[in-house]
């Protein structure tokens, strides 16, 4: 599991990323990204999240796409 500083938890974490960030994928993933202010400090850890949709497949299906992600994030 990732550490919870790495985690993107709350509701307006994921909209803050959504309206501010870029975004980039194919047409099975897309990615958006925020990058960190360049004014701040860049020591703040990479902060990551997951949404998969239902059009993916059932729940089983979508949660084992989140854990593979997650996997790869970590490594």
């Amino acid at each position: 599991m990732l550490a919870r500083t790495n985690r993107l938890t709350a509701g307006e974490d994921f909209r803050h990323a959504l309206r501010r960030g870029r975004r980039a994928g194919t047409p099975t993933l897309v990615v958006h990204l925020l990058p960190s202010d360049p004014s701040t400090e860049s020591t703040a850890p990479v902060r990551v999240g997951f949404a998969v949709s239902r059009a993916v497949g059932p729940a089983v299906v979508r949660n084992r796409v989140k854990r593979r992600l997650r996997h790869l994030v970590r490594e």
